[in-house]
């Protein structure tokens, strides 16, 4: 299957599930559907609207795949003895 991918990361997420990334703006995500370059999108909800892919997709599926190391860096000084 082939999936517009929008990084390098994401690209090798799609290459572990069995897809193949085809790495392309989301401005031409729309006529790529229309023209089967692609067969899907990993996109946010925000971007079917926005770039009016509402129009031509058939089927949403929900796929969480962000769930990644996440970093804080608070601004505050830290308390003496914690690090």
């Amino acid at each position: 299957m082939k999936i517009r991918s929008a990084s390098a990361n994401e690209t090798a997420g799609l290459k572990l599930l069995g897809a193949n990334p085809i790495g392309m703006p989301i401005s031409e995500l729309s006529v790529a559907l229309q023209k089967g370059v692609v067969d899907g999108a990993l996109t946010p909800y925000a971007a079917l609207k926005s770039h009016k892919l509402i129009d031509v997709v058939k089927h949403i599926t929900e796929f969480n795949y962000n769930g990644g190391p996440d970093v804080r860096a608070p601004a505050l000084p830290p308390f003496p003895g914690l690090l």
